[in-house]
């Protein structure tokens, strides 16, 4: 789940945080999506929105932080850009991201890094019908993509731990894969928004 935090001052937050005792269930919100709302005296603290992924479900420049926990190396390949691309959407001119993303095979290989090993068609086996998988994407793409829609990075920490890959063992989609990503086993990675989308209008109030 991507957790999206928007502003509440934070006497007030702390104070309503301790007194949560009310929670409201709409089976559609006014989009049409469905919704799941957590209010105190009328006031939302907690919304959640579905799909997620498109355009028009969260508001846009209304979220002043994002926050995952091994949520991104879930994201389809395909969708990750993109993803990437609505984060910026959703946050204010002052907001940032954090995420801490998990490199590892989850399983899906001996060695924790036996994953990229595989090649496309063996990886699209494993895969079957799952709606839900890992990316394979390593930590230098995700840092690309960051940087291509508009953050600037602000804190990485990575987890390191010993490659047990040999290169020459690295198919076609990872050939030339450098020694930092193969040994790159998670990230703790924050960024805000470097600078206002293009199609940002600044309202007053």
């Amino acid at each position: 789940m991507i957790n999206l935090i928007s502003t509440i001052s934070p006497a007030t937050y702390w104070m309503k945080i301790g007194c949560v005792t009310v929670w409201q269930r709409s089976d559609l919100n006014a989009s049409g999506t469905p919704s799941l709302r957590l209010q105190v005296g009328g006031e939302d603290l907690i919304t959640y929105k579905v799909p997620w992924t498109a355009d028009d479900v969260i508001e846009k420049h209304s979220v002043d932080m994002i926050v995952s926990q091994a949520v991104m190396e879930h994201i389809d390949e395909r969708n990750l850009s993109h993803v990437y691309r609505l984060m910026n959407l959703w946050l204010k001119p002052t907001g940032y991201i954090s995420h801490q993303i998990d490199f590892t095979s989850h399983g899906y290989a001996t060695t924790w890094d036996g994953h990229w090993t595989y090649n496309d068609f063996t990886w699209k086996l494993l895969r079957g019908r799952r709606p839900f998988f890992i990316n394979r994407v390593p930590f230098s793409e995700h840092v690309a993509l960051l940087k291509e829609h508009g953050f600037e990075i602000r804190c990485i920490i990575k987890q390191k731990t010993e490659s047990t890959i040999r290169p020459e063992k690295l198919p076609p989609r990872f050939y030339g894969m450098s020694e930092d990503n193969l040994s790159t086993r998670g990230v703790f990675i924050q960024a805000s928004k470097k600078a206002l989308p293009d199609d940002f209008q600044e309202t007053g109030g």
